[in-house]
């Protein structure tokens, strides 16, 4: 990922040294990157003249799908880091198929506002059975389950 950032840095600064700043990396680590990844895509992605540094065809080519590329991992890396932190955490609910939906809607509510960021699915467990008048609701998110009964 990093030569598709050096890439990216380059064809905005059009000047080797003033992105290997930007990405706080030495020039020539920068200009290797660079290498690398022009023999991985085959041809030069950049024209480089004493001082005027261009996009070859190769380099406008490409450089939309890089920022796609480029972008997409941003967020993948943003979402992984919300999990990992638990600020973005998917929780499913699983509801026994006999309570009806007007005793767990202000529970999904409350779950939805204490957990701004989580998403929260439902499903139907006919094998989660009442006894009496006792319900019970199965929670489960990233590496815990649980089981939360309740009288209604």
């Amino acid at each position: 990922m990093h030569q598709v950032r050096y890439f990216l840095a380059v064809a905005q600064e059009l000047n080797f040294s003033r992105a290997a700043e930007r990405c706080n990396v030495s020039q020539p680590s920068l200009s290797r990157a660079i290498q690398q990844l022009e023999g991985e895509l085959g041809g030069q992605l950049f024209h480089r003249e004493r001082h005027l540094t261009h996009l070859t065809d190769l380099g406008q080519m490409v450089r939309p799908h890089l920022e796609t590329v480029y972008n997409a991992a941003v967020k993948a890396k943003s979402l992984s880091q919300d999990l990992s932190q638990l600020k973005r955490v998917p929780l499913k609910l699983g509801i026994m198929s006999t309570i009806s939906p007007d005793e767990i809607v202000d529970l999904i509510a409350a779950l939805k506002t204490r957990h701004e960021g989580s998403s929260v699915s439902k499903w139907s467990l006919p094998f989660i059975s009442a006894i009496g008048s006792q319900r019970s609701v199965l929670f489960q998110s990233r590496n815990w389950m649980g089981s939360v009964t309740y009288i209604g």
